[in-house]
């Protein structure tokens, strides 16, 4: 009888430490939800930044040398690709951390689809080499199944699976978003440069024209008021500010998603140990990504024009 009774106890111990560490994962799943949304965020920052920038620079010709409605559009370069990829993992760390939350099991549908259907467009990237795309069929095979389980065990079982299965479809997908950052930071370095030089020739040389405006007959000669030329000036001060730091804030960002790619890798493998030690220390390694991400958040803050 006394062997019975310590075989139960034995259990019960060991059944309340599984869900304790069970529990410790799912908070690490959420966190790290939660930080790498943060990042992706702060990413798209830098990318619409980047287009506002050349959106300007165009103009600022514009104002300097005339234009026709033609010459306004926007130069071509390819960005649609990263950006799909860039929303598809924001709505990838979106569903993750709804999954994690407790309204968790109100919006069970929603955030299984959102999951899945992040997946899906990750995979369907073109620079994603074939051996890391995820199979979709059995993500939303899992993912409905998710939707569909009572239990709240059945349900994070389903999604350690689907983060099994998906590792390194995320963890590439961020990759190449790292490498695509150096064409960005060039497309915003040329354009803030462009702009500020525009800016300064109207303000130091406002009775010259330039060459393309004298050419095509489009000459404009311009007068300040001492508050516009002041207000001029703080803003092309500010542009300087902006372009002098630009590669500050690219560095800082590639390094963030250095950091990320590696953590997913390591928080799937946490969470497929349920190991209280890995979990501890990755809960560190998220917590500082969050404060690499919350410091480029503020000096994007502080350098906008």
């Amino acid at each position: 009888m006394r062997y019975l009774k310590t075989i139960a106890v034995t259990a019960v111990a060991a059944a309340a430490l599984t869900g304790c560490a069970s529990k410790d994962s799912k908070q690490l799943v959420a966190q790290y939800a939660v930080t790498s949304a943060s990042v992706q965020q702060r990413v798209l920052e830098s990318y619409d930044m980047a287009l506002e920038s050349h959106h300007d620079a165009k103009i600022m010709f514009a104002v300097r040398d005339g234009a026709s409605v033609n010459d306004l559009l926007p130069e071509t370069f390819e960005y649609s690709g990263q950006r799909r990829t860039l929303r598809a993992l924001v709505a990838f760390s979106d569903a993750l951390a709804g999954l994690t939350s407790d309204e968790a099991y109100e919006k069970i549908d929603q955030y299984s689809l959102k999951l899945a259907g992040s997946l899906k467009k990750l995979s369907e990237n073109e620079q994603l080499p074939k051996q890391y795309k995820v199979d979709t069929g059995l993500i939303a095979t899992v993912a409905n199944g998710m939707a569909r389980a009572y239990m709240d065990h059945a349900r994070y079982k389903a999604l350690k699976k689907i983060l099994k299965e998906s590792r390194q479809t995320v963890s590439q997908s961020i990759t190449l978003l790292r490498e695509d950052l150096p064409a960005w930071e060039n497309v915003a370095k040329v354009s803030l440069r462009d702009r500020l030089n525009v800016t300064m020739g109207l303000l130091n040389q406002p009775n010259r024209c330039s060459q393309k405006a004298e050419e095509n007959g489009r000459c404009v000669t311009y007068a300040f008021t001492p508050q516009e030329r002041f207000e001029a000036f703080d803003r092309a001060a500010a542009l300087k500010m902006r372009l002098d730091n630009l590669g500050k804030e690219f560095d800082a960002l590639d390094r963030a998603l250095a950091s990320l790619a590696r953590l997913h890798l390591s928080v799937v493998d946490a969470i497929e140990a349920d190991d209280d030690r890995s979990i501890d220390a990755l809960k560190k390694d998220v917590a500082t990504i969050q404060d690499m991400a919350d410091a480029i958040k503020q000096f994007q803050s502080a350098v906008k024009d």
